[in-house]
């Protein structure tokens, strides 16, 4: 498999993927089954932005979803995810929370300070905002949006489907959605989840894992400890951790008896969704030029940040090429095991 085809091979895949974790949310199109593993909609949202951008109706679907669903999604958690991505990334979530505001006028005030991000930054020239398979500008037919002009992005004018449904709390893979209808979108409801899918959390990893400050989360255990349903201390640890009853968390939520029948799998998706999106800016700064050996070092240079994030998401991984295989056999590796990778997600 040449470059440009791996490359290709990698878009479809991660579109594949993230068709049928928004359509498992409620977002329609193809693909709307049951999803094995817990999904988180802010991570999933800002990685969207950067790869639905290869695939329009994806991207404008996505927004007819925010507008039936936005006063479910968590502003702090965006906003926690969304200041370490590149200035581009920010931009499009700019944009998107603009239209929001213009479409969905009861999250007007909930999207508007994300609808800041990228805004009046003095940039002359637009980009086009959608791009064909090989990396070539989407040619932008009739008028331009003119929400999306404001962050110097060009695309044609925005119209909503109206197709998208309201998120399933109900199914396994939606039980962040139940959890903030039960407990009010926030710190808590994050806390929870992340103690149903983990045997002991200390404030400062669960923080890391949900997206927020640990001062936040801190807080947070500390209140639902004080519930009596959440445990604090453990055995042999100084340092405090909390957990609770998983069997009855899951039995009273979505009548799962875990002895029975195994629950969704908890993905760190801020992780992984970052480690996608390091391989995507790998391979678009690749050339099919390059030589053997500058393409595998380029590899080399990106894989340890890839592999640390893929790491901390928690996901069962293949073995990752190693670091003494040669340059014309690394490329191979590299390929095989970012090709199971998107296999297992």
């Amino acid at each position: 498999m040449s470059q440009t085809e791996f490359r290709e091979y990698f878009i479809d895949g991660v579109l594949d993927l993230l068709w049928r974790q928004w359509s498992a949310m409620g977002l329609s199109g193809s693909g709307a089954g049951e999803y094995k593993r817990i999904l988180d909609p802010e991570a999933l949202l800002v990685f969207s932005l950067e790869a639905a951008r290869y695939d329009p109706r994806l991207f404008d679907e996505i927004i007819d979803w925010l507008i039936k669903n936005g006063g479910v999604m968590d502003i702090q958690r965006l906003r926690g995810i969304i200041k370490s991505r590149n200035p581009g990334t920010q931009a499009l979530l700019g944009a998107v929370a603009a239209i929001l505001m213009k479409e969905a006028k009861s999250y007007r005030r909930k999207w508007q300070s994300l609808s800041r991000c990228g805004r009046n930054k003095g940039i002359d020239k637009k980009e086009i905002l959608f791009k064909t398979r090989d990396n070539k500008d989407y040619p932008v037919i009739g008028g331009e949006d003119d929400i999306f002009s404001e962050y110097a992005l060009s695309r044609p004018v925005f119209s909503a489907s109206g197709k998208s449904k309201k998120a399933n709390p109900k199914k396994p893979s939606n039980i962040r959605f139940m959890l903030r209808s039960l407990l009010g979108t926030g710190s808590r409801a994050e806390c929870i989840l992340y103690l149903m899918t983990h045997d002991w959390g200390h404030p400062s990893r669960v923080a890391d894992a949900i997206g927020l400050s640990v001062r936040g989360t801190q807080d947070a255990l500390i209140d639902l400890a004080g519930s009596g349903l959440v445990l604090e201390g453990r055995p042999g640890k100084r340092k405090k951790e909390y957990r609770l009853s998983q069997g009855k968390w899951w039995k009273f939520l979505l009548d799962i008896d875990i002895e029975e029948t195994r629950p969704p799998e908890w993905i760190n998706w801020i992780a992984m969704y970052e480690s996608l999106s390091g391989v995507l800016s790998l391979l678009n700064n690749i050339s099919e030029t390059d030589s053997d050996y500058i393409r595998s070092s380029k590899m080399r240079q990106s894989m340890d940040t890839i592999v640390k994030r893929l790491m901390e998401s928690e996901m069962e991984l293949p073995p990752f090429p190693g670091p003494n295989i040669p340059p014309r056999k690394y490329e191979k590796e590299f390929k095989e095991f970012i090709s199971k990778i998107l296999e297992q997600s």
